[in-house]
């Protein structure tokens, strides 16, 4: 190989090794959160996300946390921008992967239907509310003094679906417990068609004789 050669490959692992460091800082807001990334049991399946954790957050100083995530076949990483800008200001933030995209996977044998909608529904039927019940039990993670948690879901498409979905099951459970996990949430780019063919409609009622879901 000839000496520019050599030149130009010692070049592009410099600007390489550059933009590396620089992705480093941006993502962890100058070094001010810790970025990793989580696996846990959600209940369907194993779920996987970027948890973007503030370096001053603990059990001791407990912080609201938002649950961000993508649309159908994406992953954790397209909300990256919002992951980077909410933790900047100081909220934890989980960029969950859905089940069966990215790391996260679903328990396929709990469900007969193999069907494209048997097999799709289930990614956002389940995958954010099994997200707020494991970043609920986390000590890191602020509640309120009657035990509601200050927990935000938001999702773009797909993630707008399993948004409204998760408000909705909380609501259910709410209604038994007493306990909301989930403050607020909001629903980008997503079409609630899809989310009435659950039974659920404009006012947050709900249809129990079309609402079906298994588990």
């Amino acid at each position: 190989l000839s000496k520019r050669t050599y030149s130009l490959l010692a070049a592009a692992l410099v600007l390489i090794l550059l933009g590396s460091i620089l992705a480093s800082v941006l993502n962890s807001s100058m070094g001010s959160v810790d970025v990793s990334r989580i696996r846990f049991d959600g209940g369907h399946g194993e779920l996987s996300g970027l948890l973007y954790m503030p370096k001053d957050a603990s059990a001791d100083n407990p912080k609201p946390t938002i649950i961000v995530t993508h649309g159908y076949l994406n992953s954790a990483e397209m909300q990256d921008a919002n992951a980077i800008e909410l933790s900047r200001r100081g909220f934890v933030v989980l960029a969950l992967d859905q089940y069966d995209h990215g790391h996260s996977a679903l328990s396929h044998e709990n469900y007969s239907d193999t069907s494209f909608f048997g097999v799709w529904l289930p990614f956002w039927m389940h995958s954010m509310y099994d997200a707020v019940q494991y970043m609920y039990e986390q000590p890191y993670v602020l509640k309120d003094e009657a035990g509601n948690g200050m927990i935000g879901v938001t999702g773009h498409s797909m993630g707008g679906f399993s948004s409204s979905m998760a408000m909705w099951y909380d609501e259910q459970d709410f209604a038994t417990t007493g306990i909301r996990k989930i403050k607020a949430g909001v629903s980008m780019g997503s079409d609630f068609q899809y989310t009435a063919w659950l039974g659920l409609t404009v006012d947050g009622a709900v249809d129990v004789d079309t609402f079906t879901v298994t588990s």
